[in-house]
């Protein structure tokens, strides 16, 4: 499977204690309305094979390779089913290089703030779809299986209408989908200055797949119009 590597920027440095986005264009300082991200580049054109546009990657060649190679197998396997794509390329993935890995899938613009281990991630697009697969920097060790989402419904015990809140003050970015690592940015931030950290948020504008460990009682899985929005503590 061809991988293109994404010509050398200068990326956001992420570390174990601050979250951060992935993104191939150097984040604007934190202000109460972020200020708008340049679009992500699109995968481009093949003949043939398809090609593996990598964004952003910590990983040696190998694991760039398997990643691809997985993401290609379970977009064959699964098509349109975003959760078992991811659950498919995180669970072979930590078969071969051990735990704790988690994976999210969108078919349209993914976006997310978070915590995970620099010298292992990759975001990458292939067939059209965005993956970002990174090893959390944030869970030491195994706490629990990981976990996808079959039924949207959050759970109850997260205050729900202050997510849905700060989420809707957002609604500027939804005239541009590829803000979309600014909207997790802002939801993050604003949630953590009410309730604390360590949070971390997804957000797809297309459907969005996930196979991560979660905490049960602190997690919300929305809707905001056409965007999806995941936003949730590790298990810990």
């Amino acid at each position: 499977l061809p991988i293109h590597p994404h010509p050398e920027s200068n990326f956001p440095q992420p570390n174990l204690d601050q979250p951060s986005p992935v993104h191939p264009y150097q984040p604007q300082p934190h202000s109460e309305l972020p200020e708008p991200y340049q679009p992500q580049p699109p995968a481009p054109a093949s003949v043939g094979p398809e090609v593996c546009q990598i964004i952003a990657t910590g990983m040696n060649t190998e694991m760039q390779q398997y990643a691809s190679l997985l993401a290609s197998e379970a977009l064959t396997q699964f098509p349109n089913q975003m959760m078992a794509i991811a659950r498919h390329i995180m669970m072979n993935f930590e078969e071969r290089y051990g735990p704790v890995w988690c994976c999210a899938v969108s078919n349209g613009q993914l976006g997310f703030y978070l915590r995970y281990d620099r010298e292992n991630h990759i975001y990458f697009t292939l067939s059209r779809h965005t993956i970002f697969l990174y090893k959390s920097g944030f869970v030491q060790s195994i706490m629990s299986d990981p976990q996808s989402i079959e039924d949207p419904n959050p759970n109850p015990d997260i205050e729900i209408g202050n997510a849905q809140i700060i989420a809707s003050e957002i609604g500027n970015f939804f005239r541009h989908p590829s803000q979309n690592m600014a909207m997790a940015q802002y939801i993050m931030s604003h949630f953590e200055e009410r309730y604390g950290s360590a949070w971390h948020c997804i957000v797809s504008d297309g459907n969005l797949g996930f196979y991560v460990r979660y905490d049960p009682s602190n997690h919300i899985y929305f809707f905001i119009g056409s965007t999806t929005i995941f936003l949730f503590k590790n298990e810990c």
